[in-house]
């Protein structure tokens, strides 16, 4: 393994083991540090600092271990194929609940004993009109409340098969819903326009 650092700050890892633990003397990954590595686990020290794009296509990643509370994440230090394959991000809850964002959604969470955690369906809804959601389950009904579903409110969302649409929805725009590869059903209520290219994306 081959850690090139400037004082405690790891530039780049060059040759590093499938199952990597970080020396706690790093206290900060810089980005591209990891570029294109064949790491397939990695841990971080407690109190680490990661910049965004530290983990940039990193394929084969599958393992994420945060060792505590005060590591400082970017929203993209993990960005797009390097977050796609991973099957365990372990942490505690509360640390958990920091940085869901920073992964997409569907991405397995567990706390040190083997806790699964899961997350509510979250909708942000304005003026009746849905305008954005995440961690959607896999049967999602769309709250009654909504009249009007806008571009891209139903995105990207890993888990949903079963989507419900509620009479009170009058209005679908164009690419509503888009990529939600296992969504299968959509049930729409009858009298609600809908765009011709208000799904994209979603091959079931």
């Amino acid at each position: 393994m081959n850690l090139k650092l400037n004082g405690t700050i790891l530039e780049k890892a060059l040759d590093v083991p499938e199952n990597l633990v970080l020396p706690e003397n790093i206290t900060k990954v810089q980005p591209h540090a990891f570029f294109s590595s064949k790491i397939q686990s990695v841990s971080f020290p407690d109190g680490i600092e990661i910049d965004n794009n530290a983990f940039l296509f990193c394929e084969k990643l599958e393992r994420i271990i945060f060792q505590g509370d005060k590591i400082q994440l970017g929203r993209s230090s993990f960005p797009g194929p390097s977050s796609q394959h991973l099957k365990q991000v372990i942490a505690s809850e509360s640390f958990i609940e920091k940085i869901k964002y920073c992964f997409p959604e569907g991405t397995p969470f567990f706390t040190p004993d083997g806790k699964e955690i899961t997350f509510k369906s979250e909708v942000l809804i304005k003026n009746n009109t849905m305008r954005s959601s995440c961690w959607l389950t896999e049967t999602y009904s769309v709250p009654e409340e909504v009249t009007h579903i806008s571009f891209k409110a139903i995105n990207n969302s890993p888990t949903l098969r079963e989507l419900f649409v509620p009479d009170s929805v009058r209005k679908i725009d164009r690419n509503s819903i888009l990529d939600c590869p296992k969504l299968e059903t959509i049930s729409f209520p009858p009298a609600a326009e809908i765009d011709f290219e208000a799904i994209d994306g979603c091959p079931g």
